[in-house]
């Protein structure tokens, strides 16, 4: 082996609202166009051993391109239970789901799965039966939450005393995860509890609808609005507790950073298994029971929170490790 290894990337929850409306089409221009991109690159800085890639059905097409090049490994990582989208789609789109798993059973040497949920959408329902398939948690480097000492400071740079109770919320203001839910649960605990606040940290494409809905609810000054940054870890650990109101399963590393600074986590859709640490502080919020009842639970498990120092420690010793990521990405590259 060379020892060249290839990631490609994109947001693997967002790529498949993305796709054109003309499917077909646009994945023939995709298998051309990618072909010679790759087949360039791999010519001038490689020859590469491993493509890694992180997009979700849409890169079929990649893997694709990359076995006609003659890369060796090629690997599919799905992050996102995209299921239910898929089940609503029209029948054409639904046909092109099923083309562009089999492209990608087709042409990938090893598939991997942030959850069974996650390798079902990406691989299809037999995914367990198939040998080239594994699971892999989420890695989360956590050393960046080891104490809070900046929780003070953050909550004055916030304009917040120290008694306020802080929900926090990561989003890339997507349709898929429904940020619009946010301010109305928003609404429905102020009305109950006055001291409280919410901090939204992202940027996307609702993101100024999102905004304004804030201010025609009359929450300017309760729900707070922070724009994306590189390393939120300081944010989670001034927070009281999490929330996500996303439509579709959430694998996303807040939850593992919220579960190591010990703070109650509320979340629409189930906490896969591979992503629980600390079963006690997951709380789920089903959407259909309104954000009356959203409130309700959130303010009876408010006071929830586990020991930080505890929390952080079982969560550096878990499966969901970066160290552990990285050691068995590393066997598997390395691997015949």
């Amino acid at each position: 082996m060379t020892g060249q290894t290839w990631h490609w990337e994109e947001q693997p929850q967002n790529s498949s609202w993305r796709w054109p409306v003309n499917l077909y089409f646009d994945l023939l221009l995709q298998m051309g166009g990618l072909h010679w991109k790759l087949d360039r690159l791999n010519r001038h800085f490689g020859p590469y051993d491993v493509i890694h890639n992180h997009r979700h059905l849409s890169s079929c097409v990649l893997l694709r391109a990359a076995h006609k090049i003659g890369v060796t490994k090629r690997i599919a990582h799905s992050y996102a239970d995209t299921e239910a989208v898929q089940s609503s789609a029209g029948m054409l789109r639904r046909l092109g789901y099923k083309g562009a798993q089999g492209m990608m059973r087709r042409h990938m040497t090893h598939g991997i799965g942030t959850s069974s949920q996650a390798a079902s959408s990406m691989f299809g329902q037999n995914w367990p039966t198939v040998s080239n398939i594994r699971l892999q948690p989420l890695g989360c480097d956590f050393s960046s939450l080891n104490g809070r000492p900046m929780r003070d400071d953050v909550r004055v740079a916030l304009g917040l005393d120290t008694n306020t109770w802080l929900l926090i919320s990561l989003s890339s203001f997507e349709r898929y995860e429904n940020p619009m839910a946010l301010v109305d649960i928003a609404t429905a605990i102020s009305a109950r509890a006055p001291q409280f606040r919410m901090l939204v940290v992202g940027e996307g494409p609702l993101c100024s609808s999102v905004l304004e809905y804030i201010n025609r609810s009359g929450l300017r000054d309760t729900v707070l609005w922070e724009p994306a940054v590189n390393e939120p870890a300081h944010l989670i650990q001034a927070a009281d507790g999490y929330v996500s109101t996303s439509l579709v399963e959430d694998f996303g590393l807040p939850i593992l950073r919220a579960q190591a600074c010990g703070i109650p986590c509320f979340l629409s859709t189930p906490c896969p298994p591979e992503t629980t640490v600390l079963n006690g502080l997951l709380h789920r919020l089903p959407l259909e029971a309104g954000a009356n009842e959203h409130a309700e639970t959130i303010l009876r498990h408010k006071t929830a929170a586990g020991n930080h120092m505890d929390s952080y420690v079982r969560c550096v010793e878990s499966k969901n490790s970066i160290e552990n990521y990285a050691e068995t990405l590393r066997r598997l590259y390395l691997s015949d």
